[in-house]
């Protein structure tokens, strides 16, 4: 355990040859980061989709 993003919290690194898993105990135990070490990606590394105000201009057009 250490404070991987330096918030001041510990955070849990759990990992083996093939992935790192970090969690954070302070949040409930929540899983942030879940990487796989051979492709060296993180697969929770992703946007959430939400719909913003600007979208229906967007769809509309111009205008």
């Amino acid at each position: 355990s250490s404070d991987y993003d330096f918030d001041s919290k510990t955070e849990v690194r759990l990992s083996n040859e093939h992935i790192d898993l970090w969690l954070a105990p302070s949040v409930g135990g929540m899983l942030y980061e879940f990487d796989l070490r051979k492709q060296r990606h993180n697969l929770l590394a992703t946007l959430d989709r939400r719909q913003e105000a600007y979208h229906d201009q967007v769809l509309v057009g111009p205008g």
